[in-house]
């Protein structure tokens, strides 16, 4: 497989020397963009912008004509996974992200599902598209939320001061949040798959390196599964992440930062 044109961030993360240090941004394509906000208004709605294949292409490709980066980075919510499962998604002006249908009972964790991958098709289009877009100059990076993260949302409705009903539900019954966190990790370990995925079916014969957050072995397992780096984000430093996975990984940090970024290479 081609490395692309700039691979500064690829050598960084494997801990080869680099002439300067790579720069990506978690949220690279945003409002402080006059073109973002343009083909946001063109869209009606965030999430008629995240929806759109070609409109998602459009805004990951805003910042790198802008600015000297050196990787392009999906652009899409962490919200798109639940809203998959049918909890039904939508974004209310200065609130942000809510839950028509959040999981307030044991009968709506009891029917909680890991999402037919087709329901989030826009996505995956999207990754292919954008990658093609790139025409192998940068990297592309995939991303997923953490199960945990996710969770707070589903259960909460959307975002909260105190994730009362979540610690509610960790005291009172644990046995539901841990299902729901069950379901989210395999659901995030198929979604991240099905990145990889749509890159080989668009014929793109490049290694995949996708984001995600802890904790869940069936992420790790996904990496293993489909030849892919996986690049960890979390915001309790290098000791918490070296306590969550240990023995069948190797960790690098390559960031030192209020988010720690660390490089988890599977050894097979």
């Amino acid at each position: 497989m081609n490395p692309p044109q700039n691979d500064t961030l690829l050598r960084a993360l494997r801990r080869e020397p680099t002439d300067y240090t790579p720069i990506w941004l978690m949220r690279q394509a945003g409002r402080y963009l006059p073109e973002y906000n343009a083909t946001r208004a063109r869209a009606g709605s965030f999430l008629s912008l995240c929806t759109s294949p070609e409109l998602a292409t459009e805004v990951t490709l805003q910042p790198l004509a802008r600015f000297a980066l050196d990787a392009a980075i999906l652009f899409s919510d962490i919200l798109t996974v639940p809203d998959a499962m049918g909890l039904g998604l939508h974004f209310v002006d200065g609130e942000g992200p809510r839950f028509a249908r959040p999981l307030v009972d044991e009968e709506a964790v009891a029917n909680l599902a890991v999402p037919d991958p087709e329901r989030l098709r826009y996505v995956f289009d999207a990754v292919a598209s954008i990658k093609r877009a790139l025409a192998g100059k940068l990297p592309l990076l995939g991303f997923a939320g953490s199960p945990f993260t996710l969770a707070c949302y589903m259960i909460e409705g959307g975002g909260s001061a105190d994730f009362a009903r979540v610690r509610r539900m960790l005291y009172a019954r644990p046995d539901l949040l841990h299902r729901i966190l069950s379901v989210n990790a395999e659901a995030v370990a198929a979604y991240l798959a099905q990145q990889q995925a749509a890159l080989q079916a668009a014929g793109v014969p490049v290694k995949t390196h996708l984001i995600a957050a802890p904790p869940a072995e069936a992420i790790l397992r996904c990496s293993a599964a489909e030849d892919a780096d996986l690049i960890v984000m979390a915001t309790h430093g290098r000791g918490g992440l070296e306590r969550w996975w240990h023995g069948s990984v190797a960790l690098d940090v390559v960031q030192r930062a209020l988010r720690p970024v660390l490089l988890v290479r599977v050894e097979q």
